[in-house]
C-alpha cells in the first residue's frame, strides 16, 4: 500500500560520486560520520578543481567513502588526516579526529592534491585507492 507519510518523513537518499584512477586537485567541502543502510561510514565530500579524468571535470563534486566495517577503515581515516594536515601521526588524537567531523568542519576549504589508483582487493575486485596530500586553506 502506498504510504505518503512514510515517504515524506524519510531522509532523501544521497548516493556518492566516486573517483576513478587519476590525478586531482580538490577542495574539501565537509567531512562527516554517518549511519547508512550499509552501516557506519566516514565521508569526505569535495569539489574537483583539477582533474585528469574526463568523467570528473573541474567544477564537479565527488566523495570518498570509508565503510567502518572494513578492518583498514580507522587507519585509512587517520592517514587521511595526517596527510592533508601534514602532521606527524602522533599528533592525531581523539580530539583531532572529532574536530574533523564536527559541524564546524575544520578541514572545509582545504585544497589538496589527490592521486587515485586502481588496485585489486584480496577477493580480486577493483578498488580505487586514494592518496591524499597536504592541503592549503582555500588556495583555489
Amino acid at each position: 500500500m502506498f504510504n505518503a507519510a512514510a515517504i515524506a518523513a524519510a531522509k532523501a537518499a544521497t548516493g556518492g560520486v566516486y573517483l576513478s584512477a587519476g590525478t586531482y586537485r580538490v577542495k574539501i567541502l565537509c567531512c562527516k560520520y554517518i549511519n547508512s543502510f550499509k552501516g557506519e561510514a566516514f565521508i569526505v565530500e569535495f569539489e574537483i578543481l583539477e582533474s585528469t579524468d574526463p568523467k570528473r571535470p573541474p567544477g564537479s563534486q565527488a566523495s570518498w567513502y570509508v565503510g567502518m566495517q572494513h578492518p583498514s577503515a580507522s587507519s585509512n581515516i587517520k592517514a587521511f588526516v595526517r596527510d592533508v594536515l601534514a602532521v606527524d601521526e602522533s599528533e592525531i588524537d581523539e580530539a583531532a579526529i572529532t574536530a574533523v567531523i564536527e559541524p564546524t568542519n575544520c578541514l572545509a576549504g582545504l585544497v589538496c592534491p589527490l592521486r587515485c589508483v586502481e588496485v585489486k582487493t584480496r577477493d580480486g575486485n577493483p578498488f580505487t585507492k586514494h592518496f591524499w596530500e597536504a592541503g592549503a586553506d582555500d588556495a583555489a
